[in-house]
């Protein structure tokens, strides 16, 4: 077991696990202080009360600061330090100080990084501009809500696959250059043809080798995707489900900018200004200049790839009726229904197909090992050592 631990096998597990622990914590801060943001505004309390009452139910007992030092040290060494001075509590601190000294919420937000989300910047700014923040933050809450158990089913079912093809991997390589050369040396020994399913053994160790490779890659690409949402954008595959959410985002958030008759304008500049990836902005800020130029909104949408194909004349239509606010909702609603009907196929049908795979790799090792062991063994067997 410590050998096991200490492998690069070992380590890339313990800090993949680590890795995963520690966003999926930010995700859930992040989640609950939206949900106090958005309470705290539908009750009408100040925010600057809702922020320091959510700070203060985090723990901070001693015993809880030392057992943090203790296991962050044991997965980094100096990280502890890191967490001291940037700890979720200190952020929530800072937050607060700006709201006392008269900041709005997209702005004090801002002052600490990872504090809150992206969405939840958005739906801070929208909800300024459009004077319904509560409302923009609880429909930014349940999306991400949704969105979240979606994503931990798809993040576990490749999850699971991936590790397996490393320890598979881990298992051929160590076969490969300790157990193999002592049965071709048996075999040569003993005059024995090697068996076929040694062989296909042979071959499936090195297909574990090239899934290994390619998942690294895979791993490596995703976290690119993560850090460049224009890759997102461009990317075959990818880009159907990013334009998507980016679409379904835009549309739900400007509806309210729509509604209360803010200028069009002005309402897609305040959406360019949220934080958000480069690929969305760079769009907002062109529907913005067009927007400008007195181009419709439905142009300005479909030119810069913020509007789905063929949802113009429902729009247009939408429009002339006086119903355009509540159409673009129901439109942004839509795609992120059928955004997440399309994960759910895609884990219910990918999970099983990937488990089944690699279980008959597994299976051709085992059968390789263990029946080139019994081909040696009766072929011991049957020769006579008497004479």
């Amino acid at each position: 077991m410590p050998f096991l631990f200490f492998s690069p096998l070992g380590l890339v597990v313990f800090f993949g696990w680590a890795a995963f622990a520690f966003f999926h914590y930010r995700f859930c801060m992040q989640q609950e202080l939206l949900s106090v943001l958005a309470a705290g505004t539908r009750s009408g309390l100040p925010l600057r009360n809702s922020v320091l009452a959510f700070a203060a139910d985090r723990p901070n007992a001693r015993w809880n600061r030392i057992w943090n030092h203790v296991l962050l040290s044991i997965v980094l060494p100096g990280l502890n330090v890191y967490h001291q001075w940037r700890s979720f509590r200190k952020k929530l601190l800072t937050v607060a100080d700006a709201l006392d000294q008269g900041a709005m919420l997209s702005d004090a937000l801002c002052t600490r990084r990872g504090v809150a989300s992206a969405d939840t910047l958005l739906a801070a700014s929208v909800g300024e501009a459009s004077g319904r923040l509560a409302e923009a933050l609880e429909r930014v809450h349940e999306l991400r809500t949704r969105h979240a158990q979606v994503w931990v089913s798809f993040v576990v079912t490749l999850l699971y696959p991936a590790i397996l093809v490393f320890i598979g991997d881990g298992i051929t390589q160590y076969q490969k250059y300790r157990i193999v050369p002592i049965f071709k040396a048996t075999f040569f020994d003993f005059d024995i043809a090697m068996p076929r399913i040694f062989k296909l053994g042979l071959m499936a160790g090195d297909i574990f080798n090239l899934l290994a490779v390619l998942t690294t890659i895979l791993i490596a690409f995703a976290i690119a995707l993560r850090l460049n949402s224009t890759l997102c954008w461009y990317t075959p595959g990818v880009a159907s489900y990013y334009r998507t959410l980016v679409r379904a985002r835009v549309l739900e958030m400007l509806a309210l900018l729509v509604e209360v008759e803010r200028p069009l304008p002005e309402a897609f500049e305040v959406l360019a200004g949220a934080p958000q990836g480069s690929a969305s902005r760079g769009r907002l800020e062109k529907a913005t200049r067009l927007a400008g130029k007195g181009k419709p909104i439905v142009e300005c949408l479909g030119d810069t790839g913020l509007l789905p194909r063929n949802s113009g004349p429902l729009l247009e239509s939408a429009q002339r009726n006086g119903n355009l606010p509540g159409a673009m909702r129901e439109l942004g609603e839509h795609l992120h229904r059928r955004l997440h009907r399309r994960q759910n196929r895609l884990v219910g049908a990918v999970g099983p197909l990937l488990i089944v795979a690699l279980g008959g790799l597994f299976a051709v090792v085992c059968a390789g090992t263990f029946l080139s062991l019994v081909a040696v063994l009766d072929h011991v067997g049957s020769v006579d050592w008497i004479t």
